[in-house]
Formats: structure tokens, sequence, C-alpha cells
């Protein structure tokens, strides 16, 4: 069965962070797109699918992160793939601008984010 997403997913390759629970894990962010991200982590993490999460992104030297709230919705081996839930303002412009940039598309992201205003 062929996988349908209704969101643009980019690879993109930067130190992030799990927080939960007041516990700081290291990650690699693997993909993103406007509605979730799918990580890698190097440790034994114990948070269940359905737990909240807040994600740290480091964009470039680590001046620009991008703070998501997130929903842990997968998991598969070391990987964990998280929905997010509320983003601040500046991050999700941070992240758009992300998302065009790398996907080369500037149209195309501003459907989805119209799309994701919808839901």
């Amino acid at each position: 069965m062929k996988e349908q997403r209704q969101f643009s997913r980019v690879d993109f390759n930067t130190k992030t962070y799990i927080v939960y629970q007041d516990k700081r894990i290291n990650a690699k962010l693997l993909d993103i797109s406007l509605k979730g991200a799918l990580f890698e982590v190097g440790q034994v993490v114990l948070i269940n699918k359905g737990q909240e999460c807040t994600l740290e992104i480091q964009l470039g030297e680590g001046e620009i992160v991008l703070n998501i709230r997130a929903e842990l919705v997968h998991i598969k081996k070391n990987h964990f793939g998280f929905k997010f839930q509320s983003i601040d303002l500046d991050s999700l412009a941070h992240l758009r601008r992300l998302m065009e940039v790398n996907l080369g598309n500037t149209e195309l992201i501003g459907q989805e984010l119209f799309f994701l205003s919808r839901q």
C-alpha cells in the first residue's frame, strides 16, 4: 500500500533535543514537515506513544532553535515519529522558510499552511 501524506517532507539532519519529563534527550532530525518530524535516537528512551514532548530543533550553528510541542505517534527501533501539537509564531516562520528553501516551492508550502490552518 502506498503511503499518502498531506504535507511535504524534507530530509534535514541537524542536532535536536527531545525534552520529556525534565530530561533532555539527544536526537538527530531525519526529516521534517509542517505537521511532524522523524528523529533518530541513539540511546534507550522511555517514552510511550501518545506522550507529549517538547522538540528543540537547532538550525545553523544553534542561533535559531525551533520549539515545538509534539506527540509521539510511532516508534520503530530507534526512530521516533512525532506529530506537532503547537508551535510558536517565530518557530513556524523559520520552519516555513526551511521548507521553502529545501523544497524550492513557496506556493506549495503556502497551500500546506492554508490547509493546516483549516484543521
